[in-house]
Formats: C-alpha cells, structure tokens, sequence
C-alpha cells in the first residue's frame, strides 16, 4: 500500500512557516530594543554592578527571548521532518536520500543551537552572585561561560545553514512549481552567503540576511510546498 506522505509534510509545512514567522518577530522586536533601551555605563560606574544591571535588563526580557529560541527549534524540527519526508517522496532515489540527510542534519543540528541558549539564558539571566567576597570573579566567570554558549549556538547555526543549503539546492531539481524551485535556489545561495560574510567579519550583513530569509523565504517555501501538496492529494 502505498504511503500517503502529503498530509503530514503540508501540516510539518505549516507548523514550520508559523513558527519562523512568529520567533522572526521576536527577535526583531529584541534585537531592535523595542521593548526598551538597555541601560548604560556610566563613566566611573563599577562593572560589576553595571553587569548586575544588565543581566536584570535582560531577565525582563526573557520570556521573548525563550519564546523566540523554543519556536525556532520547533521550527527546525518541522523543517528536518519535512525534508525526511521530502526525500522519500523523491523520483530519484540518490536525490531524495540526500535531500533527506541534508535537511534532517540542518533541522538536528538548529534545534540544537537553540537549545543551547535556551539554557545558557536561563542561567544567565539570574543576577544572583553569592555572597563569597568574589563577585568580580564570578561576573567573569558567568560572561566567559556564555561567550562559550554563544559560540556554540553560531557554529551549530553556521553548520545547519550549510547543510540546509544542500538540501534546498538539490530540492529545486523536484517538480513542485517554478516559483517554488526559485525559492529553493534563492533560500539555498542566501544561507551560504550568510555563512560566508559573517566568517569573514561582516556581521551586520547576515544578520539582515538572515532575518528575511528565515523570517520570509523559508515560511513562504514551505507554504508553498504544502498548498502544492494540499493541491495535489
């Protein structure tokens, strides 16, 4: 009997689109500050408490903050689903395996990196310091860690982008639509560029890049597909 992939890669389609959309805005709204302005350092003002400050500025900002990473990685996992269930629904046999590889590693290894932070922001966000005569040390400490943190989350990002690139290049060569092929190729070359500009020191350009690209062409490609196979069931 034949399996009837379609219902469920339309519905993980869905899933995907609305989770990007709504953790995009999220983040625009924090990377933006629209919640509010962070506080500033004022000349002489001890570091210590000024990082105490900040880390109580951001515990306010938290539940955007989580909220935004927890989507992400629903997201990515709807998106690894998808590509599972997109490679085995591939003509050619060899395309589909590694349409389904690329794009089950690209959503393990996102969900991943928002894991990450989902964790480190937790501990982060506690301005708590003990009471043990070494505050400077501990503030340290918790900075280095979530420098830690963060470069973890950016290079299992960098690595998901990579492989999610392979995976809508070769997903273009399926017969789902000119329009839709076109967002593949576009969704593909855009994630490499961001790879690429923002390891070679251009930070402010991925992140735009990013956001339009996850935020809009990736929902849009995975609506697509899932009108195209809501169409076609």
């Amino acid at each position: 009997m034949a399996v009837n992939w379609r219902t469920p890669m339309s519905t993980l389609g869905w899933v995907a689109a609305i989770a990007l959309v709504v953790a995009t805005l999220l983040t625009v709204v924090l990377r933006f500050n629209l919640t509010g302005d962070p506080p500033l350092r004022a000349e002489g003002a001890d570091f210590v408490d000024f990082v105490v400050t900040r880390v109580e500025w951001d515990r306010d900002r938290l539940p955007l903050d989580l909220g935004a990473s927890l989507l992400f990685a629903v997201a990515f996992s709807a998106l690894a689903s998808v590509g599972w269930l997109l490679g085995a629904a591939d003509q050619d046999a060899d395309r589909g395996r590694v349409i389904a590889a690329a794009l089950v590693v690209a959503g393990i290894l996102g969900a991943a990196a928002q894991l990450i932070h989902v964790g480190a922001a937790t501990v982060a966000s506690d301005p708590t310091i003990c009471d043990c005569g070494y505050r400077a040390e501990e503030i340290i400490g918790r900075l280095q860690a979530m420098h830690v943190a963060d470069s973890q989350r950016t290079w299992l990002t960098h690595g998901a982008f990579v492989a999610g690139s392979i995976g809508f290049f070769l997903a273009s060569g399926r017969s789902s639509g000119s329009s839709w092929r076109g967002l593949s190729i576009a969704i593909g070359t855009l994630l490499l560029l961001a790879v690429l500009v923002e390891v070679i020191g251009l930070e402010a350009v991925p992140e735009l890049v990013v956001l339009a690209t996850v935020g809009l062409l990736i929902p849009a490609w995975a609506i697509a597909l899932a009108r195209w196979n809501q169409a076609t069931n």
